[in-house]
């Protein structure tokens, strides 16, 4: 079991990706003694207003120039923070209102999702959940009671002129989700890459984390955390040691007594198959071999050993004349009829193992009767795209 756990941490070479940026043009903000308001013009060009939209300033390549001569740009900052993210729960006020302090002797606008909704003094979707909550003269601060889903979105507070004084998006806590997954197989080549996904939706955003399905001495399936966290689980130049069930929790404090939602997804490793023939003479042992010696009477066994992922078909030949195979799928092997020498061979039935669905041995038994079973015993790999041979001569003393 050590050595199982040993092989999966060898095997994570990855990296949890959670989130991805886009960079959005937006407002910038000025300093002037004339009220000067910044716009974003294009990516490289911002172009100033002054307070009645008449131009003011050019700013290029962060060089302010001015085309008049007479305004001068104290600073530009440029604004590339997102919006402020308030979670609020269906059916209750949100906890406080969205903050909008407007500059003396400017009106503003609300806007949901560039919709307008408000001014300065009343709203224009006559929805009396909405209000303003004001403490100064210069609030706009808004306030929405007995929240739906439909309050969800951006709220922005705007001079008229379109400058941002406050930026927020609105949001309603929701369970965690997995609605995007990867599929609940997933095959990759040997030494390749390889990125599982769980991409969990749910307010707050769900935390993501990453396990390996182990199965125990008492044939149990058990989770082990891995250490990865995040939507996308990637490990690169994977290995066969690999082949697992993985399994990606989601979860978030909505519900906290709630079970985490999973998805369970099979790493399917294929790998060029190990094939090996094993020799036993009479009584004798098993061993390895490419070439042996035998005498008239003795009893062979060769077996097939093979370690493949995927496997079609396993096939025995002498001297290229065709045995017998074995199908994956089929009940039992099948001799080859038109060999009118084939009666002297014996194969049995495929072996597995229980554990590793990934081994096959393939036995093929004979007692050197003839002189022509001292020949060359081949043993053909059909993998579904390549096939692998190996071979043992039988040579008489």
């Amino acid at each position: 079991m050590l050595g199982k756990r040993l092989q999966y941490f060898v095997c994570f070479i990855g990296v949890a990706l959670s989130l991805f940026y886009e960079i959005e043009c937006r407002p910038t903000e000025s300093i002037d003694t004339e009220m000067i308001f910044a716009r974003c013009g294009d990516k490289q060009t911002l172009q100033c207003l002054t307070e009645d939209g008449q131009k003011g300033c050019i700013m290029k390549n962060g060089i302010v120039e001015s085309n008049t001569g007479k305004l001068v740009l104290e600073s530009v900052t440029k604004n590339d923070e997102d919006p402020v993210t308030v979670i609020g729960e269906s059916g209750s006020n949100l906890a406080y209102p969205l903050e909008c302090e407007r500059p003396t002797g400017f009106n503003i606008l609300w806007l949901k999702d560039l919709t307008p909704i408000a001014n300065s003094t009343a709203f224009f979707n006559k929805d009396d959940r909405y209000s303003f909550k004001n403490r100064y003269l210069r609030d706009s601060h808004l306030m929405i009671n007995s929240l739906k889903k439909t309050d969800e979105g951006r709220y922005k507070c705007e001079l008229l002129n379109g400058s941002v004084i406050s930026d927020y998006m609105l949001k309603l806590k929701e369970e965690a989700a997995i609605p995007v997954s990867s599929e609940p197989r997933v095959s990759v080549w040997e030494y390749h890459e390889v990125r599982l996904w769980c991409n969990a939706t749910g307010v707050p955003e769900p935390k993501v984390t990453w396990y390996v399905l182990e199965t125990t001495n008492q044939q149990t399936e058990a989770l082990r955390d891995i250490g990865i966290q995040g939507r996308m689980l990637g490990i690169k130049n994977v290995s066969r040691d690999c082949a697992t069930k993985f399994q990606c929790n989601a979860s978030n404090n909505y519900n906290e007594k709630k079970d985490p939602v999973s998805k369970v997804i099979l790493l399917d490793v294929k790998f060029v198959p190990d094939v090996n023939i094993k020799v036993k003479i009479n009584n004798g042992s098993f061993s390895v071999e490419t070439s042996i010696l035998s005498d008239r009477k003795d009893s062979i066994e060769l077996v097939c050993d093979v370690f493949a992922n995927p496997l079609t078909k396993i096939t025995w030949y002498r001297n290229k004349v065709k045995i017998g195979h074995y199908t994956v799928g089929e009940d039992g092997p099948e001799k080859n009829a038109q060999d009118r020498d084939n009666n002297v061979y014996t194969i049995s039935n495929i072996q597995t193992t229980p554990t590793e669905p990934r081994f096959w041995a393939f036995p093929l038994r004979f007692q050197m009767d003839g002189v022509f079973m001292f020949a060359k015993y081949q043993c053909e790999v059909d993998t579904g795209k390549k096939n692998f041979v190996k071979y043992i001569e039988i040579k008489q003393k």
